[in-house]
């Protein structure tokens, strides 16, 4: 019966870490998904728009 008992307590210490260490995968992956939104959007939106730029008169200054 020990036995059993000792490899739940161990499963259960494994799950624990793995729950946890996915916990932090999880927060980072948002934190990268975050960055790139911050990066790409403003990108895609000048790239959307270069025809426009293209076909505008000189500014005169």
């Amino acid at each position: 019966m020990r036995g059993i008992q000792a490899s739940i307590a161990l499963w259960l210490v494994e799950w624990r870490e793995m729950f946890y260490s996915f916990c932090i995968h999880k927060s980072s992956a948002f934190a990268l998904s975050a960055f790139a939104v911050v990066l790409l959007v403003p990108a895609g939106w000048i790239l959307h728009h270069i025809p426009e730029y293209r076909h505008r008169s000189p500014q005169q200054t």
